[in-house]
């Protein structure tokens, strides 16, 4: 009975073996050209795929699948992948545009509108000056004040800013020598145009005032258009930086990388622009900067001690100290504000725009006119008699230390000039008054 049911299971197995051979798909698959089995192609039966690996053999169907998978890629998909890209050694800087001379332009842009802003602030300083002062009628007919303000050009502000920027290493030179040129075209236009308003024989404020904002209006313009002119003289530098520099990458809609000299180069143009727009004055700077102009009519005002005189425009005050027997200064009595003499009209007014302008500034260290500290000193000598002696001293314009003008003891003048506690209690006084005596 074994042996019968084994020969029938073998009947059975060969039967299905020659209907598998006479099957389409078996005789499909022995008509078809080796490796042209595409993975895309599903085989009859569920166990197509599984009969096709245990008559290939392992590796050999693996290999199939392999090559037919490969043939299965688009060609673009086949290419082989760049590689990435390399940067170039040394500094490197990564730009805001697609292109380095678009990028130099809007920086070169910056410093244009500063000089727009410096004008623009020298005229709103000029504005809150007349504001405060609420001339009279009568006043406005001043032959001096044009005199004043004429000599307010503010070179001096302009300068700060230009020679900061010259001390910048690579772009300093030819940025600052740019910025000098467009500076010397915007004074000689106010200068003419100031002229010009001399010249018309009408010198009252109010017409004056006019002229001088349009001469103020005429120097940002040349000024401005000298400085666009030379436009070509900063590239020239740039380009001659980056023809020593790798190529740059990035570009097309995509923001550039500048590698080398180029990228130093323009690291540095910003960081001229910045140190130029830093170092532009506010309005309150104009306006305190026309004001002290104003307060100095070089007339003499007022006594001070012991025949001294002050100018005008000279800011005094006065205090008494004492020196005890084991050498401590002591400051006694100060005055609570600070005096400003002048022969200017409206001097009250004229104290009162130094104020605004000046703010939490110290009216010692930054107001820029001249000072006369006038100082009574009792001085308490060990086993001997008080000693008395009165000393004056001064501060010239643009200069931040006390000088020694004394008719008394001039090392106790040097050493009041020296001494922290003086100082300190000067600092500490905050008000300005008026005063044309």
């Amino acid at each position: 009975m074994k042996q019968t049911g084994k020969r029938i299971s073998q009947g059975r197995k060969g039967v299905r073996q020659a209907q598998r051979a006479r099957s389409p798909a078996a005789e499909a698959a022995r008509d078809t050209p080796e490796r042209s089995w595409p993975l895309t192609v599903a085989l009859p039966g569920s166990h197509s795929i599984g009969r096709l690996q245990r008559a290939m053999g392992n590796q050999a169907f693996s290999r199939l699948l392999r090559e037919d998978a490969r043939d299965a890629v688009p060609a673009v998909q086949r290419q082989r992948r760049r590689r990435p890209t390399v940067a170039p050694e040394g500094p490197s800087l990564q730009l805001i545009r697609d292109e380095p001379d678009e990028e130099i332009r809007d920086i070169h842009n910056n410093f244009h509108r500063q000089i727009g802003y410096f004008h623009d602030r020298w005229a709103n300083g000029l504005a809150a000056f007349l504001t405060t002062m609420q001339f009279s009628s009568a006043q406005e007919a001043e032959a001096k004040f044009d005199e004043a303000i004429a000599g307010a050009v503010a070179e001096g502000l302009l300068d700060l800013g230009i020679s900061l920027v010259g001390q910048i290493p690579v772009v300093g030179q030819v940025t600052s020598a740019v910025l000098s040129i467009a500076k010397a075209a915007g004074k000689a236009a106010f200068e003419e145009a100031e002229r010009s308003s001399r010249a018309g024989g009408e010198r009252q404020i109010a017409v004056y005032v006019n002229r001088l904002r349009t001469a103020i209006q005429r120097s940002k313009e040349e000024m401005g258009n000298s400085h666009e002119a030379n436009f070509e003289r900063i590239l020239d530098q740039y380009r001659a930086a980056a023809s020593s520099s790798p190529d740059p990458q990035g570009g097309n809609g995509r923001p550039a990388t500048v590698f080398g000299p180029a990228a130093t180069w323009i690291t540095r143009y910003r960081q001229a622009a910045e140190t130029f727009a830093g170092n532009m004055p506010p309005e309150s700077r104009f306006q305190q900067m026309i004001t002290e102009r104003f307060a100095l009519t070089g007339e003499p005002v007022g006594y001070v001690t012991r025949g001294t005189f002050r100018g005008s425009g000279t800011l005094s005050i006065s205090m008494e100290v004492r020196i005890d027997s084991r050498g401590q200064w002591h400051v006694e009595d100060i005055d609570d504000h600070w005096t400003l003499g002048t022969s200017a009209p409206n001097p009250e007014r004229v104290a009162q725009n130094l104020l605004d302008s000046l703010g939490d500034f110290p009216i010692l260290t930054h107001a820029n006119l001249p000072k006369q500290i006038s100082i009574e000193i009792e001085n308490e000598q060990p086993g001997a008699d008080i000693e008395e002696t009165s000393v004056v001293l001064t501060m010239p314009i643009g200069r931040g230390e006390l000088y020694v003008e004394s008719r008394g003891d001039r090392s106790i003048g040097l050493a009041a000039a020296r001494n922290p506690t003086v100082a300190l209690r000067l600092l500490d006084v905050t008000d300005i008054e008026g005063s044309s005596d």
